[in-house]
């Protein structure tokens, strides 16, 4: 479960679309979701808890194949 709003050393959010200009934060934020999705033996499920802007939900779809991701 991927929260932006609960913590502000991360934000997946910004990250995905390459648009957080803080440079340690956007690189915690990768490790933390290369971490999250590396972790996986089976059936990988990524759940956003905060709403993902367009642009972020277009890359997730497709790093994840679009017939994966479920709004």
């Amino acid at each position: 479960m991927i929260d932006d709003s609960a913590w502000n050393q991360f934000n997946v959010d910004r990250m995905l679309t390459g648009d957080d200009h803080r440079k340690e934060r956007a690189a915690r934020s990768r490790n933390l979701f290369y971490v999250c999705c590396s972790r996986a033996i089976r059936r990988l499920a990524v759940v956003f808890v905060t709403p993902l802007s367009p642009r972020s939900e277009a890359v997730a779809r497709e790093w994840f194949s679009g017939a994966a991701v479920h709004d």
